[in-house]
């Protein structure tokens, strides 16, 4: 992609524009409240309905915040992979504050979803606490339109699976997990003893269900955590805008209702989730770096070429490493 495809002034004004309408909702708000009825018949309504509208006019504009952010650093072209002091780029700066303000979006989410779930006792206020859960979707949501575009318009798509040959790779790291192969990818460090090791490992053996080399992120990365997670987050982002809309147009009864199921159901499978998406990166050592290098943007060489030999093959291609180092690592033992 070219690195100038689009103006910088037409980014810029993009963003002056949008930050120029978000500054304007409340203006917008409290006119609605001195020169109409809201609820039941009286002036102004509730402050809850008062947060909710002024969350559907501004969640356009959050929208368009991500897609232009996303777009005014694609002019500047991505972040080279680069080897610096032992250690090389494994996720651009963008995508570690992204993943990181999401993750504060969807505990906030999550938190303010307990309490209006009543799964936990509210020591909120219930309009404070639906500003916290609309704060929280805002964060989620310009996280969302950044990424689509972010990775759109570079043809990004490192994180999608594209064979069924890493289906079944993902198959072994997750058994691998459990202990089936070696200690590293065991949870604890701990594998099964090693008769049923061997026992188990027979049968995965025909059907090619074993652990191959890795490639800069792992099949379970590519085949389960990114999906679910797109899927997920995509099921919470439509519906939420559906329940947000309706402050704006009249949205069908039954419509709304489906989009709050969805919308609550989401929520339970996203802690389910969350902790399946956070064991095997705590849990597992060999593991432990790639949880590390989502805070730093970078990893070992090291650790690339014992764990990620295939990824460290193509650095080496790619005149980033030195070609006399070894191309991979020796295997591990089952």
């Amino acid at each position: 992609m070219p690195k100038r495809r689009i103006p910088t002034p037409a980014v810029v004004a993009g963003l002056l524009v949008v930050l120029a309408g978000i500054l304007a909702t409340p203006f917008a708000t409290e006119r609605d409240a001195a020169a109409r009825a809201w609820m039941g018949e009286e002036v102004g309504g509730s402050v809850a309905y008062a947060l909710g509208l002024g969350f559907a006019r501004v969640l356009p504009f959050i929208v368009a915040v991500g897609v232009l952010v996303a777009l005014w650093q694609r002019l500047k072209g991505p972040s080279p992979e680069r080897v610096l002091d032992g250690q090389v780029l494994r996720h651009e700066r963008t995508v570690v504050v992204t993943h990181w303000i999401n993750t504060v979006g969807m505990a906030l989410g999550l938190v303010s979803a307990a309490f209006l779930l009543r799964w936990l006792e509210r020591s909120l206020s219930l309009s404070d606490i639906y500003l916290l859960h609309y704060a929280a979707s805002a964060l989620v949501v310009f996280v969302v339109a950044h990424h689509v575009t972010y990775h759109g318009v570079s043809g990004g798509r490192g994180l999608l699976p594209r064979s069924r040959a890493e289906v079944k790779q993902a198959l072994a790291e997750l058994l691998g997990y459990v202990g089936v192969f070696a200690r590293q990818r065991a949870v604890l460090g701990v594998p099964l003893p090693t008769g049923v090791r061997r026992v188990i490992q027979r049968p995965l053996q025909r059907w090619g269900i074993i652990p191959r080399d890795e490639d800069k992120y792992l099949a379970t990365e590519k085949v389960l955590s990114y999906p679910v997670w797109a899927v997920l987050v995509g099921l919470l982002v439509v519906t939420g805008f559906l329940k947000g809309m309706r402050y704006l147009w009249p949205i069908p009864g039954p419509l709304l209702q489906a989009a709050s199921f969805l919308h609550d159901g989401a929520t339970v499978w996203v802690l389910v989730w969350l902790v399946a998406h956070v064991a095997p990166v705590v849990l597992v050592p060999r593991n432990l770096p790639l949880l590390r290098s989502m805070v730093t943007g970078r990893i070992s060489v090291e650790y690339v070429q014992q764990f990620l030999p295939l990824w460290h093959q193509r650095l080496q291609q790619g005149g980033i490493l030195e070609a006399s180092e070894p191309a991979a690592a020796q295997r591990e033992p089952a």
